[in-house]
């Protein structure tokens, strides 16, 4: 599912300009009041904000697949702990079953 939405926003990526130069620091530290259209109250800085936006969602998106990686190494980590237990409890019980059987045989001497 996310590998589908992947493909669809590199394709949109390419489909959008790209401006060649990087808006000035003062212009984009303008409250947005001052860039916003009058009429309709959309900001000229659109291109900015939807740059924004998608370096928002790459990170986020960067974010969740580190997260899939840590957790699909927890889950290996789990299984290799779950087994050292299933070990050491067999390793107990056999300790245990020759300190019994050390036990009765030093009853009957």
């Amino acid at each position: 599912q996310f590998d589908s939405w992947k493909l669809e926003v590199m394709s949109r990526e390419y489909e959008r300009y790209v401006p060649k130069k990087e808006l000035p620091e003062e212009i984009k530290q303008l409250p947005q009041e001052e860039t916003k259209c009058n009429f309709c109250g959309i900001s000229y800085l659109v291109h900015h904000e939807v740059s924004r936006l998608e370096n928002h969602v790459k990170e986020l998106q960067d974010s969740l697949d580190e997260s899939e990686r840590n957790h699909k190494n927890s889950i290996k980590e789990l299984m290799t702990l779950r087994k050292d237990v299933v070990h050491l409890e067999e390793k107990l019980q056999a300790r245990e079953k020759w300190i019994d059987s050390t036990n009765q045989t030093r009853l009957r001497i």
